[in-house]
């Protein structure tokens, strides 16, 4: 009830994630409505019956509800529009920004740099859930660091496949791995890595 109150006094609600409740409310309040579609479309895991309905759910609610789209990357809008079907003209691509206003500490850089022996370093600073299909760049590392042994990735970030990516790197002896858990100042990492990698 507090929550459509809250709804009935909006001119405009903004999503970011599909609740079917809160989405429910909002379109029989009549409110304009943005949702901000961040590519959740379960890859890199196994879809079950309750992914499918609210998967099926979603459709529904953008094709019917949302007045406007937004996605943050090209293959987010062409997957919707190839696979589900949302073909309307109200669907955008916005870009998800990086700040560039903050600058890497040199002196923290080096730090990282030579803590791995000034190896290649290859990373990636990302939440460790399956959408980021992190296990994807630790297969192609694994091939990837036969040839190249002077090579380390590192692995900033945490979530909720911490514990399986760790467990796989184990059970498959890959060397060069590691996990360096969430940090704050993560511009110093990205700034120190040669390669950026976001699979």
């Amino acid at each position: 009830k507090e929550i459509l109150e809250s709804f009935k006094t909006s001119d405009l609600i903004h999503f970011h994630s599909f609740h079917p409740y809160l989405c429910f409310l909002a379109s029989i309040n009549k409110n304009k409505i943005l949702y901000t579609e961040h590519g959740l479309f379960g890859f890199g895991r196994k879809i079950g019956l309750k992914d499918n309905i609210m998967y099926f759910l979603r459709r529904v609610f953008y094709k019917n509800y949302v007045d406007t789209l937004i996605c943050v990357s090209k293959s987010t809008k062409i997957f919707l529009q190839n696979k589900w079907g949302i073909t309307k003209g109200n669907v955008k691509v916005i870009f998800n920004g990086i700040n560039n206003l903050l600058k890497p500490s040199r002196r923290e850089v080096k730090k990282i740099r030579s803590k791995f022996e000034n190896q290649y370093i290859i990373g990636i600073a990302a939440r460790l859930a399956g959408v980021k299909r992190i296990d994807l760049l630790i297969k192609s590392f694994k091939i990837f660091s036969e040839v190249n042994s002077n090579a380390v990735l590192l692995i900033v970030g945490d979530g909720p496949y911490k514990v399986d990516l760790e467990n796989y790197v184990k059970q498959n002896k890959i060397n060069n791995i590691y996990f360096l858990g969430y940090k704050h100042n993560i511009i110093n990492y990205q700034a120190a890595f040669d390669i950026s990698v976001l699979p």
